[in-house]
């Protein structure tokens, strides 16, 4: 199987890592706060795509709009919403039984020299910073307002037998709020949900199974609010409480493993 980045086209232009699995499941993850250092070379982003690659999927990482190579601005948490279900579109079309072929209307590139990136090159926040969301500007559906509905994208992949959007941080976030406008999402992989920050009601709202990965030291997503809300969720729900900070210093391997344990009947 191959690993080549790619543009995937949208609102934005975005830049993004697709490997392809052996498997019939796909995931799309998401990276921490752009203002904040946040990018899809974070330790914990890149953990949890090792995760979905040991389990066989086909995954994609991306960085969102302003971030990297990709075109743009940081646009509160609307247009990054946007940039997920582009990624998720490009994901739908990248696996589609076509081996080795790129998604319509999109751009691949070797990744020789992109995923041993050397660590000075990084964005020197990613070990500390990259994860903090805008502390004290909690967003209450954007705009304080009930969001009006919106057309679901896609359709149903059969070569998909599940489809999982994960999240860390301001990219679980943003995983929620994408899932309902992408049509046969099964999973939501959600780690470090920052509660201090943002609404967790559309998390309540998904029919689907709900994964949650946690510290038990973090202060940007409580223990307590992590705990009502697992206990809020009706339907399929797992939990992994680490004892860590936000940042997941020297347990991001860990989440990998969780992963393989959750979705290891996918591989193969």
């Amino acid at each position: 199987m191959s690993t080549r980045t790619v543009i995937i086209e949208g609102p934005e232009r975005l830049e993004g890592v697709l490997h392809e699995g052996a498997g019939r499941g796909g995931s799309v993850i998401c990276h921490p706060h752009p203002l904040y250092g946040g990018s899809m070379w974070n330790d914990v982003v890149e953990a949890m795509e090792e995760g979905f690659s040991k389990a066989g999927f086909s995954t994609l990482r991306f960085n969102f709009r302003g971030v990297g190579g990709s075109t743009g601005r940081y646009d509160d948490g609307k247009g990054e919403t946007e940039d997920l279900v582009a990624a998720c579109r490009f994901l739908k079309g990248a696996v589609s039984g076509e081996a080795g072929l790129p998604a319509r209307g999109s751009m691949a590139l070797p990744v020789e020299g992109v995923l041993n990136q050397p660590s000075h090159e990084r964005s020197e926040p990613e070990a500390g910073l990259s994860c903090r969301p805008l502390l004290g500007e909690r967003i209450e559906s954007l705009s304080g307002e009930a969001r009006p509905a919106l057309p679901v994208e896609g359709v149903l992949n059969p070569n998909l037998a599940r489809l999982v959007i994960a999240g860390y941080s301001f990219g679980a976030w943003i995983s929620s709020m994408a899932a309902a406008r992408v049509a046969g999402v099964t999973d939501l992989f959600l780690v470090a949900f920052p509660f201090s920050s943002y609404p967790a009601g559309e998390i309540r709202s998904f029919s689907g199974r709900v994964l949650l990965v946690g510290g038990s030291f973090d202060d940007i997503s409580p223990i307590d609010d992590l705990l009502a809300l697992h206990r809020d969720l009706k339907g399929e729900k797992l939990l992994k409480v680490l004892p860590t900070s936000h940042f997941f210093e020297g347990r991001a391997s860990e989440i990998s493993e969780f992963i393989l344990e959750c979705f290891r009947e996918e591989k193969g």
